[in-house]
């Protein structure tokens, strides 16, 4: 479909792509100029078979349901932090904070509170959920999720 279609960005998961990459026949992907994937890590030898085979790097996205797209890697050398899910996009603020709220240095393990125009609101019945995670934290910031990130 991708050879048919011709789209420019791709978006998909991990899973995906390596069945791509290990699907047996040629396939012409020099149409894609943006591959993105997200929903879990990206494997490094599913980032680096995909970049051999079809000439493409994939560049990896963070997102959730409450906010959609949260951050996104567009280094300029796409090969330089495979691994890596980048900035936060415009309009979105990211923080990794420990238990007790306070802002982590970088490579410490702590939750990620994200804040940004597109937020849901809160969850519909949500009463516990929808209490602000941190201090000083608006009622459009949510905790998404724990992780082990690098800040910098």
């Amino acid at each position: 479909m991708i050879e048919r279609e011709q789209p420019t960005v791709y978006p998909a998961v991990p899973f995906g792509l390596r069945l791509l990459t290990e699907a047996p026949g040629e396939a012409d992907l020099s149409s894609l100029r943006l591959c993105l994937s997200a929903a879990t890590g990206l494997p490094g030898s599913t980032f680096d078979a995909f970049a051999e085979r079809f000439h493409a790097p994939v560049r990896q996205l963070y997102g959730c349901t409450e906010a959609g797209a949260v951050t996104v890697n567009l280094d300029d050398d796409p090969y330089g932090h495979p691994g890596s899910v980048g900035r936060p996009i415009a309009g979105m603020e990211v923080r990794v904070v420990d238990a007790e709220g306070a802002d982590l240095a970088p490579d410490r393990t702590g939750e990620i509170l994200i804040r940004g125009a597109g937020m849901t609101d809160g969850y519909a019945g949500g009463i516990d959920l929808n209490r602000s995670p941190a201090a000083g934290s608006s009622p459009a910031t949510a905790a998404v999720s724990t992780a082990r990130v690098a800040c910098s």
